[in-house]
């Protein structure tokens, strides 16, 4: 890490890390009859018999040409620029299909059915009607299980209307959800290639979310400056979903030592932060991170500490605030931990250190496999307009408070999210000026394939609403997200 000698940003705060679906026969029959009749007359010995007339046939019923198509609505992943994409993924209740009916006549019918077929790995949950043309209405009381038995429809000629169908994808490969146009016996339909339509869907597995959404209350004392920078980052965290976590009373009190040695020995590591203790001098419990996480009995398979200091009229929850909103430190403390301790000390100044873990024998929280969790997400208020004061520098070269916090994407700890295009401007306004840091193009090495942050080249506006258009990969598979954010007065 290279140290940070001043302090500087909204609240002059400096921060640093380390992150781990038999009539064939009837024709003979009639004529066989008929011969056998020729043959008695002709022996009757002109007994008055006679051939017997064949019936009338039956006359013609009017033609009608009922239809139905499908279209893609929405699946798991669509895109919001009015392209539906033909993929879902496993357990997705947004997968939707458009079944339009239509009469091309040229007779008006009465009593069709609409019925939605039985398929495998789709399950209907919602249907609707609407966009009922050509003198047509959409059915009343509409259900699920009218339309699995069958809706009746009344289709003048060249009528039709539209069903939208939501279900659930419940495995994967592929599902062909599918309706059938059932033709009343009061006319005929020549073409009944078009009476049924189905749309094949690729479904993807997806892993499923172990993110923690609840914990016990943390022992903090009510109305603390702990509890509430506890309580600050735990609402964040939840807000934006990258889970919650639980409090560690271990790594409170190795937070605690750590900021009570970086308050004794500030002035000999040259006024800077360092997350390495050095043997001997005053309040030292372990060489690393992890050592001293130990120390106090915790004994994780990885151990995260973030570290600030800031001026003693500084709050422990305002450095924490400064620490979720600078570009390696929001990295770290949104990543997929399990625990959390947090410490402060005053001295010259007043250092803050947040320690995050996961113990041995448990595994981190993780997203589900199509989840992406933001920072800002949608409708976050009070941001700040410029980004503090953080060793290493994401923008090496660029003074600190010239350049705003960053914008987090983050996917799935064992999955890569591969930005296309990432946006953000002012309601009404021009887009700014950004630089994107992936792991092929962090300057410090710091970052993961499961995260990506964007940061914009010039201070943003105070209170101004920003709107953020984000597109890319997720594994391979597209989504696009827009969302809104608004700065505060800093």
């Amino acid at each position: 890490m290279n140290p940070l000698t001043a302090p500087t940003g909204p609240t002059v705060s400096t921060v640093s890390t380390v992150s781990t679906v038999s009539t064939a026969l009837r024709p003979l029959l009639r004529l066989t009859a008929l011969a056998a009749a020729t043959v008695l007359a002709a022996c009757g010995g002109g007994g008055g018999g006679g051939s017997t007339p064949a019936p009338a046939p039956a006359p013609a019923l009017p033609p009608a040409d009922l239809s139905v198509a499908a279209a893609l609505v929405a699946t798991g992943y669509p895109d919001l620029m009015g392209n539906p994409r033909p993929q879902a993924i496993v357990g997705d209740t947004t997968v939707q299909v458009r079944f339009t009916a239509g009469n091309a006549g040229p007779t008006a019918v009465t009593g069709a059915l609409f019925r939605l077929d039985a398929v495998a790995g789709f399950t209907p949950s919602a249907i609707a009607c609407a966009n009922a043309t050509g003198g047509a209405s959409c059915p009343a009381n509409l259900t699920l299980q009218g339309a699995a038995g069958g809706v009746p429809l009344d289709l003048p000629s060249g009528a039709g209307m539209a069903f939208t169908v939501t279900g659930t994808a419940n495995q994967t490969g592929s599902i062909a959800p599918r309706a059938t146009m059932v033709v009343p016996s009061t006319v005929s339909d020549a073409n009944t290639a078009n009476n049924g339509a189905q749309l094949a869907i690729t479904v993807n597995p997806i892993a499923p979310s172990t993110l923690v959404t609840s914990v016990p209350a943390p022992t903090y004392a009510a109305g603390s400056d702990l509890r509430s920078a506890f309580d600050f980052l735990n609402a964040v965290r939840s807000r934006c979903g990258f889970g919650v976590l639980r409090q560690s009373g271990a790594l409170d009190l190795a937070s605690a030592d750590q900021s009570n040695y970086q308050s004794l020995n500030f002035a000999a590591q040259n006024s800077s932060l360092s997350h390495t203790q050095v043997p001997g001098r005053p309040g030292f419990t372990g060489v690393t991170a992890k050592d001293r996480a130990a120390f106090r009995g915790y004994n994780g398979i990885g151990v995260g500490e973030d570290l600030s200091f800031a001026p003693t009229t500084t709050t422990v929850t305002q450095q924490v605030q400064n620490l979720v909103q600078t570009t390696y430190h929001g990295a770290s403390v949104l990543a997929d931990h399990l625990d959390v301790g947090i410490g402060a000390a005053a001295g010259s100044f007043s250092f803050v250190t947040v320690k995050l873990g996961v113990q041995q024998a448990s595994q981190g929280q993780t997203l589900a496999g199509d989840g992406i969790a933001l920072s800002p997400c949608d409708g976050d208020v009070g941001r700040f307009t410029t980004h503090s004061g953080e060793s290493p520098n994401p923008l090496p070269g660029a003074a600190f408070g010239t350049y705003a916090p960053p914008l987090f994407a983050m996917v799935r700890s064992d999955q890569t999210i591969v930005v296309e295009e990432w946006t953000i401007a002012p309601a009404g306004g021009s887009v700014l000026p950004t630089v994107l840091r992936t792991r092929t193009n962090d300057p410090a090495g710091l970052f993961k394939s499961n995260v990506v942050a964007l940061i914009p080249t010039t201070p943003l506006a105070r209170n101004t609403t920003y709107n953020v258009v984000l597109r890319g990969k997720n594994s391979g598979i597209s989504f696009e997200r827009r969302y809104s954010f608004t700065t505060g007065a800093d």
